[in-house]
């Protein structure tokens, strides 16, 4: 939209400060193709899936700019909402109370845990515990703890 394109123009502007002019350089760092990998599209992944695609967005979210224990509470959160809509019998019922996931994330949990089945996602759930308790009482490695996760949930 033209507002959007008014924010990254001006984005661009504050970043370059008191010069008179914008090279292809500061375009470049704001540029959208290098942007960083977003948590909601690891989650669609894992929803899906989509074995490739969790793994290189995983690999990329924990070595850029997220930690393990930091992914623990979205993993559990959407791992904890299929389940529900597991004993539901697959239907989602639009909770009243806040859920930390995006929109897109909470639109599709119907669509996600019909991809598991109970057992798989208890068996998440339970390793995500596990994570959480190496990753609070011991030197655990961030990276392949969640390649362990994603090979073991979906792989």
């Amino acid at each position: 939209s033209v507002a959007h394109l008014n924010n990254e123009i001006e984005k661009v502007c504050l970043w370059t400060g008191d010069r008179d002019t914008i090279n292809s350089e500061d375009i470049d760092m704001f540029s959208g193709w290098k942007r960083d990998r977003q948590r909601w599209e690891f989650l669609q992944a894992l929803g899906r899936q989509d074995y490739n695609k969790a793994m290189a967005l995983g690999k990329t979210i924990i070595t850029s700019n997220d930690t393990m224990i930091s992914l623990i509470y979205p993993l559990t959160t959407l791992f904890q909402e299929m389940l529900f809509s597991k004993m539901n019998n697959g239907t989602f019922v639009n909770p009243k109370s806040y859920i930390p996931l995006s929109s897109s994330i909470k639109n599709n949990i119907s669509t996600f845990a019909r991809r598991y089945n109970k057992q798989e996602i208890e068996k998440s759930i339970r390793e995500l515990k596990d994570i959480e308790t190496r990753q609070k009482t011991s030197n655990s490695d961030d990276e392949s703890d969640l390649i362990n996760f994603i090979y073991n949930t979906i792989g």
